[in-house]
């Protein structure tokens, strides 16, 4: 009897500490997002109810392009979304103050696909120094989605690196969605293109191509170490909702926590976001994404700062260059807040 005792006791405390605090409803928060791990960390919070324990009803908008985010989170659509540092530099420039709060990736997390083909004709391979696999770029047909997405600036990068010009040295195609890149590169219409886990991992399993360049495992020095997609919000909206996002921020810490520390349990979560997708593309993404994703989801200004370096160098940002100083684009209060410091 005292066994039973002390686990129903054991059960009602667990149901105490997830309940709203005061027995009060939930907070409504929406949440925007593109279907990719590189937000693996906010799905798993969902997944598993770390939000609702935190007293939060987040509803999960899936946005259709990962353009419309910042046009939700102006509009006032949504109250948080995952966008790259480089969209609150140009909002800021628009007169639109917006905050990164959080950091979800820690290293441009794009990974480089070849056609098998192409890298036989190279006679290149993942195994090279990294000079050599970006020298062999040299006339591949790459495909990205749209002009100045990140598949589109990113592979630029990759070709100025290597001292190539693009569009002279190497054909950039634009080919629209992730989906319709796939159906290119199956078809041979491009030799290669970049994007999040998982779907360099699919071509690969599917023996299409052979990822050539890493930038989950941060192959490129100036892209590790680098706030490549976090969570944004309306500044005076994180003014009057301090306390809801501490909570949300505190969410995102015990989901990390757990994608360290249980595989299954993470990619069960996941699944309620990719519901069509085969298990062992989601395993593959899954594997190549948890070494990119932020422990802590901190920031600091060194980092900003090389970001912001590389930004204007590459053409990601243009006009007037911001500070890098904490509470201008970015802040760690929610953070510190959401660890007790």
């Amino acid at each position: 009897m005292r066994r039973v005792t002390v686990w129903v006791l054991v059960v009602l405390a667990g149901v105490a500490l997830a309940a709203p605090a005061g027995g009060q409803g939930l907070t409504r928060v929406k949440f925007s997002y593109f279907p990719a791990f590189h937000t693996m960390t906010v799905m798993v919070a969902s997944g598993l109810d770390l939000f609702r324990q935190e007293g939060l009803d987040v509803e999960m908008i899936q946005a259709s392009s990962g353009a419309l985010q910042p046009i939700q989170l102006i509009s006032g659509e949504v109250d948080l979304t995952t966008v790259g540092l480089e969209n609150v530099v140009a909002l800021r420039r628009e007169g639109k103050l917006t905050t990164h709060i959080y950091v979800l990736v820690k290293r441009m997390s794009q990974d480089f696909v070849v056609r098998n083909e192409a890298l036989r004709a190279r006679g290149v391979t993942p195994q090279d120094p990294i000079e050599r696999r970006l020298a062999a770029l040299r006339g591949m047909r790459i495909g990205y989605t749209l002009p100045n997405a990140p598949t589109d600036r990113y592979a630029r990068y990759y070709l100025q690196k290597a001292g190539l010009v693009p569009g002279r040295d190497a054909e950039m195609v634009q080919v629209g969605s992730p989906t319709s890149l796939v159906g290119a590169i199956r078809q041979g219409r491009i030799d290669a293109f970049m994007l999040t886990p998982p779907t360099p991992q699919l071509v690969e399993l599917d023996g299409i191509g052979t990822i050539l360049i890493y930038g989950t495992r941060g192959d490129v020095r100036e892209l590790d170490n680098y706030p490549y997609t976090g969570l944004s919000v309306r500044t005076e909206w994180a003014r009057r909702n301090r306390d809801t996002l501490v909570r949300f921020v505190r969410a995102l810490h015990r989901a990390r926590q757990l994608i360290a520390a249980d595989r299954e349990r993470s990619l069960q979560a996941l699944r309620r976001f990719f519901p069509q997708m085969e298990e062992r593309a989601l395993r593959a993404g899954y594997e190549a994404m948890v070494p990119a994703l932020s422990e802590d989801g901190s920031l600091d200004q060194a980092t900003v700062k090389r970001f912001l370096d590389l930004g204007f160098e590459i053409g990601l940002l243009t006009g007037t260059r911001p500070s890098d100083r904490e509470g201008v684009l970015w802040t760690n209060e929610f953070v510190r807040l959401a660890r007790g410091r």
